[in-house]
């Protein structure tokens, strides 16, 4: 379930983070009520990409960012940032950035209304590949390029902004002690690595009734309909390439099993179970 984020109160909080990593003050033009205003809705911007579908759904969409200027222009306000987003998911009890975007130079462009009220208008991203500087310096003010194409520094800086609306969802859940991190910070054991065939474990990955399943040995949490499953994947090795994979879907609160799928590993050969 695509939960959102309704804590633009963080949001404002993190505005003190991102101008802290701008390196600079405020544009002058640029008065003190109206930075957050801009700041609030910059990472709205951000939190509803991420919620969009571009990427796999978390439960959890989470942002970071800088910004680096704000100029007015025809009744717009056009806000020059380093901005981040990801969506958080359990994944063996860790709450896993499991899907997002990077720290990336950005510009968004917002409609103004007489309140003051700003709306997304248009968002830009650097292109891929050989023209990624060029269209930085064709889009940034010169002033900024320097920042923009080095929007990698303030990763740390995003990161922690990101780990924070994570740290709030799971005190919201009464869950405050799973730990925060990416992929890179958990493991996440194969069977490969416990006596599974490369052969065996590629025909598995590659079933279409066990694409919801963890790929690795452990457990995915998934809100469906708001209620919360948990997706287990085993295995057991009777040695030799040899073994038992099982897939098991359950419901979190009471543990009530709603699907368990198993396949006979014999070498390369995997044998559904009825």
């Amino acid at each position: 379930m695509k939960r959102r984020n309704g804590w633009m109160a963080l949001a404002a909080l993190m505005m003190a983070l991102a101008l802290a990593g701008c390196g600079a003050a405020a544009p002058e033009t640029q008065a003190a009520d109206d930075t957050a205003l801009v700041d609030e809705a910059v990472a709205q911007a951000l939190l509803d990409g991420q919620e969009s579908g571009l990427w796999y759904d978390g439960e959890c969409a989470a942002e970071g960012h800088a910004v680096l200027d704000v100029q007015e222009e025809d009744g717009r306000s056009v806000v020059y940032l380093v901005g981040s987003s990801c969506s958080f998911g359990f994944c063996s009890g860790n709450f896993v950035s499991v899907s997002g975007m990077g720290a990336t130079p950005l510009r968004m462009t917002f409609d103004r209304a007489e309140d003051g009220t700003l709306t997304l208008a248009e968002l830009w991203y650097p292109e891929d590949g050989t023209r990624y500087a060029d269209s930085i310096r064709e889009t940034f003010p010169e002033a900024l390029q320097a920042d923009a194409m080095d929007a990698q520094s303030r990763w740390s800086d995003l990161w922690a902004q990101e780990k924070a609306y994570a740290a709030a969802y799971l005190e919201e859940l009464d869950r405050p002690d799973a730990p925060i991190g990416s992929w890179g910070d958990f493991t996440f054991p194969l069977a490969t690595a416990e006596g599974m065939s490369v052969a065996a474990s590629n025909d598995l990955v590659g079933r279409a009734e066990l694409c919801d399943y963890p790929y690795y040995l452990g457990t995915e949490e998934r809100l469906e309909d708001g209620v919360r499953w948990v997706y287990a994947t085993t295995w057991e090795t009777d040695g030799d390439g040899r073994g038992t994979a099982t897939y098991t879907k359950y419901r979190y609160d009471d543990g009530e099993v709603v699907q368990q799928l198993v396949y006979l590993v014999d070498g390369d050969t995997v044998t559904p179970q009825q």
